[in-house]
């Protein structure tokens, strides 16, 4: 592979990083990089039960920019759920351990989670990805769709009788690739209701997690869910309701027609395509999320005059506020912005890596201003959405903040 210039590796093996010679094997392939620049990435999915072996190869890996992140896995957090599937979970107080190594170690992490498995509730769905937040996963969390295979035991008759499981054959999503008709179409049976889940609540459950990954996991609001959350005491839970209801409400909106869009679609479960489409970002599809993140970012200034009512509605004291939204908008990256100065009154840099350090401090007054590295003059949203998107959502690169060297912060006073 490396002598013959093959970029990107994808490792089949389901569960890397359970025996030693896997460390051998990464240590190979990371000489071979070195030697003649290929396999610019090397793609494995690891141990289910993340330990030294998995941790020992992500920092390798990483140390190449070889990896887009590690895997801190879960399917979901619901204790009914998990005996229906018969599995077992990292305890939450582990993962947060876990986490907290990661991001010392400066390697990134994500979160997997599965939608619409017997004896999950829409409570119990929404709950538990928050209970990922509140234990630190705030960089990437993916939710993907109960998917019956053929001859596993969840597709057995019996299986789906006792559960009330109601499956949707729709046209197989290749997400990340062109749309285009297929020779041989090939088909996925989706659960899209449970005798805990209904249809209603699954596609609730669905615009819940579209919403809190758009504007947490990608950034947009990420640092007032933040703030609410450990200054003013608002659970994730209740902000992101209180968001998806908002945008519901909010008619005439950007926000609103996306939302409104995305339900339209998960109620088809003919067509159930359940992507996003625009060749303003390239002839790929797109996850709903990603799709409305790359709306809002392009119509940048629209988005944030829509959302200031729903920001403004905390009634937080007007100087702290005024510092959250220029310091929220600043650390999106955006194509084709050139480098700026932005004044603060209150240190939201060292304010916000407490947080993510697991070791929370309190906002402090603090002048300072905050530099943040432009793009250059070229705005080229396809090439945004590949690179930033697509290729850099696992290491959070829509923030300024998660990329080296892309923000610095100077305290004149000192």
């Amino acid at each position: 592979m490396s002598e013959n210039k093959i970029e990107y590796c994808f490792c089949a093996d389901a569960n890397f990083g359970m025996f030693k010679r896997d460390l051998e094997i990464v240590d190979f392939i990371v000489e071979m990089k070195a030697k003649n620049g290929y396999p610019k990435v090397f793609r494995p999915c690891y141990a289910k039960n993340s330990d030294e072996n998995v941790f020992q190869i992500s920092k390798t890996l990483n140390s190449m920019e070889m990896d887009k992140g590690a895997t801190l896995a879960y399917q979901t957090l619901s204790d009914e759920a998990l005996i229906n599937i018969n599995r077992k979970n990292l305890t939450l107080d582990k993962f947060t351990n876990l986490l907290s190594k990661y991001n010392q170690a400066g390697i990134p992490s994500y979160s997997e989670l599965i939608l619409g498995l017997p004896g999950e509730t829409y409570e119990s769905f929404s709950s538990g990805i928050c209970e990922l937040l509140e234990a630190g996963q705030h960089n990437s969390i993916s939710v993907y769709h109960c998917e019956l295979l053929v001859n596993s035991e969840m597709a057995q008759e019996d299986y789906m009788k006792r559960h009330g499981i109601v499956t949707a054959r729709i046209p197989f999503n290749h997400i990340h690739s062109a749309d285009v008709e297929e020779e041989v179409q090939e088909y996925s049976n989706v659960i899209i209701a449970t005798d805990t889940m209904s249809n209603k609540m699954w596609i609730k459950s669905n615009l819940f997690s579209v919403c809190l990954q758009c504007f947490h996991n990608l950034g947009l609001l990420r640092c007032f869910a933040l703030y609410m959350y450990y200054e003013k005491g608002i659970s994730y839970m209740n902000f992101f309701n209180k968001l998806l209801s908002y945008i519901k409400q909010a008619e005439g909106t950007l926000a609103n027609r996306l939302f409104d869009d995305f339900e339209k679609e998960l109620k088809d479960t003919k067509t159930g395509k359940w992507m996003y489409l625009n060749p303003l970002f390239g002839d790929a599809s797109w996850f709903f999320e990603e799709g409305a993140f790359l709306e809002f970012v392009m119509n940048y200034e629209r988005f944030w005059k829509e959302i200031m009512p729903f920001l403004s509605d905390f009634k937080l004291e007007d100087k702290v506020f005024n510092d959250l939204v220029k310091y929220q908008k600043v650390i999106i990256k955006r194509p084709g912005t050139p480098p700026q100065k932005t004044a603060l009154s209150h240190d939201f840099s060292t304010y916000f890596d407490s947080i993510y350090s697991g070791q929370p401090e309190a906002l402090k007054k603090k002048h300072n201003i905050l530099h943040t590295a432009g793009d250059s003059d070229e705005v080229n949203w396809i090439k945004y959405a590949k690179e930033t998107v697509w290729f850099g959502r696992r290491r959070g690169a829509t923030l300024r903040t998660n990329n080296k060297g892309e923000v610095r912060t100077e305290y004149p006073d000192d």
